[in-house]
């Protein structure tokens, strides 16, 4: 079975329900039902606290991994500089929560590792709705938030602009950038930028992309009209770094893209035709949201339900 987002991978022939849905089909809440009570409920220990297993049902590149808790068991030391490199010595390792320590860094910090046919992947973004009490994490934040972190990364979760440079920036090493997406129809859609580092913050953590592929358009560059998102600064409402004292897009003025589109922190550029930091929108109400989390170049009308960013660095 040929991956439906692309890339290539071959899928293993498991998982009845799942594989429909897979294929295009969309779950119903019974359905979803079925799948989960498939599951054995399992728990995790870091730190010596316990997590409630959570389910990463809509983006998941094993059928295997589709059905099963994503959250596995990991100890308190560090496993690598990333979760590249941890898969790599570590191949029967699981998707789940483990601690890094990029070069150049002088504290670990826990990240969400998700193995792939194609090795491990960091995630840095989760939108889903859901975060470790069982609420949406608000995005609504100042620089100061955006560049720690906020969330905890086995659910809804942003890693910090510090580390998203450090990772980005390792020694040696070229990062790739994968966007997964489920829009508010539950299609499923993923896009690849074959390089990806972000700057420090006296750089005001400028984001640089390299060549695009995928299946719903490369809305970081955009159109002439909504203006190119790589190779400009982060900015949140309080920080307005987004290129323009007046921002004219589709029609509407901004002063501020950040301040006037949900309060959300991105790299934004005249506003541009990406923003996965903004407001979350359930199924129910996830149409004509301008401030929505939204990938403009697959549809900029609904919000998305649910996105993940996520980088995997390679030695040169």
């Amino acid at each position: 079975m040929v991956h439906p987002l692309g890339g290539g991978e071959s899928w293993p022939p498991l998982c009845h329900l799942a594989t429909f849905f897979l294929r295009g089909v969309p779950f119903t809440q019974s359905a979803v039902a079925l799948i989960i009570l498939s599951v054995k409920q399992r728990t995790c220990s870091v730190e010596h606290s316990s997590y409630e297993t959570e389910f990463s049902w809509p983006i998941k590149q094993h059928c295997n991994s589709l059905i099963k808790p994503v959250l596995s068991a990991s100890k308190c030391k560090v496993k690598g500089c990333d979760c590249t490199e941890i898969f790599a010595e570590n191949p029967n390792a699981e998707s789940g929560v483990y601690l890094i320590k990029p070069e150049k860094v002088a504290k670990p910090f826990k990240v969400f590792c998700e193995k792939r046919e194609d090795g491990g992947w960091t995630i840095f973004q989760r939108r889903r709705g859901k975060g470790e009490n069982g609420q949406p994490v608000n995005f609504m934040r100042v620089w100061d938030s955006y560049k720690q972190r906020f969330g905890h990364v086995a659910y809804e979760h942003w890693l910090g602009l510090d580390c998203i440079n450090a990772l980005s920036q390792q020694p040696g090493k070229v990062c790739q950038l994968r966007v997964d997406m489920m829009s508010c129809k539950e299609e499923l859609a993923y896009v690849l930028y074959d390089t990806f580092k972000i700057g420090n913050e006296s750089e005001l953590y400028q984001i640089s992309l390299g060549n695009f592929t995928g299946n719903v358009g490369d809305a970081f560059r955009g159109t002439e009209e909504f203006g190119d998102q790589n190779g400009h600064n982060f900015t949140t409402y309080d920080r307005d770094n987004d290129g323009c004292n007046v921002c004219i897009t589709g029609g509407h003025a901004y002063t501020n893209c950040a301040q006037d589109i949900g309060y959300s922190g991105w790299w934004f550029s005249h506003c541009g035709m990406a923003n996965l930091s903004g407001e979350r929108h359930m199924k129910e109400t996830c149409q004509g949201w301008l401030s929505g989390v939204y990938w403009g170049t697959w549809d900029w009308i609904h919000s998305l339900l649910f996105s993940e960013l996520k980088v995997k660095c390679t030695s040169r």
